[in-house]
């Protein structure tokens, strides 16, 4: 696992924002959200004046490197090695916000003691639930609050979404979506952990904004905006939803409706006391 730490000279009251990133990314993904990025017109982690903390998941591609073959033994393990990378991705360490996963976001978040955002995309967000929701007791204090863009409640939702109504109705079929994902991706375990299992347990003092986009064809809206909810009925009074019309998976910040989702964050700063651009957060006080 990797750490890197980029910030400046934080205020009196300092801010970590720690990022959480995505399948087929790596924690560079993080700066796609910030400030001192001079090409990000929508900005939601401020590590011009905070810390900003990254990391990589155990899936996170490392690049192909290409070794000296001598023996047919080299060539099969380098023909080995490749059927774990796709699209920059280890699939053989992919679990979707379960265990492996959990425990690197845990082991990155322990070491923090500041005041802790916590910003995720898509697995990286998912995984910010069911680790809050698997230790509960152990970020009451210092997380302040939670940014999720496109969270899944659970995969069910995706094989869902893949399958379609009408074989998604089937057993059946279910079953060998979710086969088919343990297959390919082998650390997921069907019944394991999801952030719905756990939605309960999330610490209710911590503020939470999901943002979705209607465009979205990996996660769709409504797997998100079902989690809102079912935070919402398990008793969580500081849970925030806001869906965007426009926005693929991965891109919702630098899509069309940016400037919405980078609002709609600093509305939700504001509202909690969380050093937010106050002019965009004028334009978003609507949303939250």
């Amino acid at each position: 696992m990797s750490m890197a730490i980029n910030g400046m000279t934080p205020p009196e009251t300092p801010i970590t924002y720690l990022y959480s990133h995505g399948i087929a990314d790596d924690q560079n993904q993080a700066f796609l959200y910030t400030r001192v990025n001079p090409s990000n017109p929508n900005p939601i982690i401020n590590n011009k004046d905070h810390d900003l903390v990254t990391f990589n998941y155990p899936d996170a591609g490392q690049g192909m490197i290409y070794p000296k073959i001598e023996s047919m033994g080299d060539l099969f393990k380098f023909m080995a090695h490749i059927k774990t990378i796709s699209y920059k991705v280890n699939r053989s360490q992919t679990s979707f916000a379960q265990e492996n996963e959990i425990q690197a976001l845990d082991e990155v978040q322990a070491t923090i003691t500041t005041p802790l955002i916590l910003v995720g995309a898509s697995r990286g967000a998912s995984t910010i639930l069911t680790l809050l929701g698997t230790k509960p007791h152990a970020y009451t204090q210092n997380v302040k609050a939670v940014v999720l863009e496109s969270p899944f409640g659970s995969m069910d939702d995706i094989v869902r979404n893949v399958l379609g109504e009408s074989l998604y109705q089937y057993p059946q079929a279910r079953s060998l979506g979710h086969n088919i994902v343990r297959f390919i991706f082998s650390q997921y375990k069907k019944r394991g952990v999801s952030p719905l299992s756990v939605v309960a347990n999330i610490p209710k003092n911590i503020p939470i904004l999901i943002v979705c986009s209607k465009e979205d064809a990996r996660v769709p809206a409504w797997s998100s905006e079902n989690l809102a909810q079912a935070l919402k009925d398990a008793g969580h009074p500081m849970v925030h939803c806001v869906t965007l019309e426009r926005g693929v998976h991965g891109k919702l910040i630098k899509g069309p409706d940016g400037q919405t989702y980078r609002n709609a964050v600093h509305a939700f700063y504001q509202k909690y006391g969380l050093d937010p651009h106050p002019e965009w957060a004028e334009l978003g006080k609507g949303l939250i």
